[in-house]
């Protein structure tokens, strides 16, 4: 077993013999075909050597053969080795690699961190589109400011409006009110409660007379406003 140990391979015939344990200088094919009726071990050899060589038609055996493969093979159909021709070829030899297991496992590692790299391009590819959309934002943003900013410099540019002539204050309303109110009730003997009073008409004649136009219905509605406010006034 020592010298078939360190072989660099075997042929079919030396690796099937040395599967039973046998040396492959006293047995061969050759010498027990013809025994094959009459010696059981014969009958076993001869149905070892069908499935090694179904095997080398499919590729799965060579003839020569690396011990390494030929031990394999001969594991995994369950077919008996001398563990001491094992031991010794795997302390010379080193174990036999799965290159298709190690291709398989490398294939699905490659999958996985290809997977990943698709993930993160993507995740990447997202924050780069809401980058550049918050960017165009806030140039947006800084546009509208700069317009401002120079619609701002033209007005402070420009000379100042003249102010509006302002409105009278609440106040001086209601005073203007009670005055029309006062001289309505005094001077014309207005009374708010006589629905076919003329005083109105009195009043528009009279401002037509100084050459003051002004409508009947101007100085009922500051009558009627006056009324309204005159319980407030009074107390």
């Amino acid at each position: 077993m020592d010298h078939w140990s360190r072989a660099e391979h075997w042929t079919l015939d030396e690796a099937i013999a040395l599967s039973f344990g046998k040396a492959p200088e006293v047995v061969s094919w050759k010498r027990i075909e013809s025994l094959i009726q009459i010696s059981h071990f014969a009958k076993q050899y001869q149905r070892r050597r069908d499935l090694a060589l179904r095997a080398a038609a499919w590729k799965k055996l060579y003839d020569p053969i690396l011990p390494l493969l030929f031990l394999k093979w001969a594991k995994d159909n369950e077919i008996a080795a001398p563990a001491e021709l094992v031991e010794k070829v795997e302390a010379r030899k080193g174990r036999l690699v799965d290159w298709k297991k190690e291709f398989e496992d490398q294939k699905a590692a490659y999958e996985q961190l290809n997977a990943l790299y698709d993930k993160y391009r993507s995740m990447y590819e997202a924050h780069v589109a809401d980058w550049e959309k918050l960017v165009a934002q806030k140039s947006e943003q800084l546009e509208a400011a700069k317009g401002r900013i120079a619609d701002l410099e033209t007005e402070l540019a420009l000379p100042p409006a003249a102010e509006p002539a302002k409105s009278p204050s609440m106040i001086e309303r209601q005073n203007m009110l009670k005055a029309i109110y006062g001289m309505a009730v005094k001077g014309y003997s207005y009374k708010p409660d006589d629905k076919r009073s003329t005083v109105v008409t009195e009043i528009v004649g009279d401002l037509a007379l100084l050459g003051l136009s002004i409508s009947d219905d101007t100085i009922r509605r500051y009558l009627k406003e006056a009324r309204e406010h005159l319980s407030d006034w009074q107390e």
